[in-house]
């Protein structure tokens, strides 16, 4: 027995139907309409990446900004940077934020925890909509489950 599936759920809903369905059967009929719909909340991630990465350009004396990084497979991520534009690595970001005061430092702290949940969102969906995709071309050939 198949558990109909509603493309136009919320992102979380559609991922956890991707992850529990017992029969891939509705969710392999359903497959190019999921990867169009797993396609516009890649866009809303990145959309979101470009209003956080924003809270950083202000000239704040700091020297710490995030950055959209496009590699060439489409996958995007925040990266921190120096204001010399150079690529800051967990450890290096710490010991900055470290140095700052109290208030400051949380500041940046919280925001980090964002850019990475922003960055394993925007992985997860990914790999969600190849997937889809991938199942939808073999649906396409005829490959049966």
């Amino acid at each position: 027995m198949s558990t109909p599936f509603d493309a136009s759920a919320p992102a979380l809903a559609i991922l956890a139907e991707l992850w529990m369905a017992a029969d891939g059967t509705a969710l392999t009929q359903r497959s190019g309409r999921i990867a169009m719909t797993l396609t516009e909340i890649l866009n809303e991630i990145e959309v979101e990446m470009t209003q956080i990465g924003e809270l950083t350009r202000m000239e704040n004396g700091i020297g710490l900004v995030l950055a959209i990084q496009r590699r060439a497979s489409g996958a995007v991520s925040l990266r921190w940077r120096t204001s010399r534009n150079r690529m800051l690595s967990a450890d290096a970001l710490a010991q900055r934020v470290a140095g700052l005061p109290p208030e400051v430092g949380r500041w940046y702290i919280e925001l980090d925890a964002k850019v990475r949940w922003l960055n394993a969102r925007e992985r997860l969906v990914r790999h969600a909509r190849q997937v889809m995709r991938d199942l939808s071309e073999e649906r396409n050939r005829g490959v049966v489950y």
